[in-house]
């Protein structure tokens, strides 16, 4: 994440007011992985990344996409709850 930060602000010239996270091939298991360990650590990088940057404010959403056999799944996160 603060790789793609860094080189998102060097070709524009400032950080995203939008941050998507996509993720394909989540399982039910990596769900709860998730939520406790990828999660705040994006969420600890904006955070500290806030603190350096006056006035920076973004959205970020999280989607992680399983697959089954049969169908495929989507799920959304918003403020920490799947959906």
């Amino acid at each position: 994440m603060g790789r793609a930060m860094v080189e998102y602000k060097s070709k524009n010239g400032d950080l995203p007011d939008r941050i998507l996270v996509y993720r394909d091939g989540v399982g039910d298991g990596q769900l709860q992985y998730i939520l406790e360990h990828e999660l705040p650590q994006i969420n600890a990088y904006v955070q500290n990344e806030k603190c350096r940057t006056s006035g920076w404010e973004p959205t970020l959403a999280y989607i992680g996409e399983g697959s089954t056999s049969a169908s495929k799944n989507l799920r959304i996160m918003v403020k920490n709850k799947w959906l």
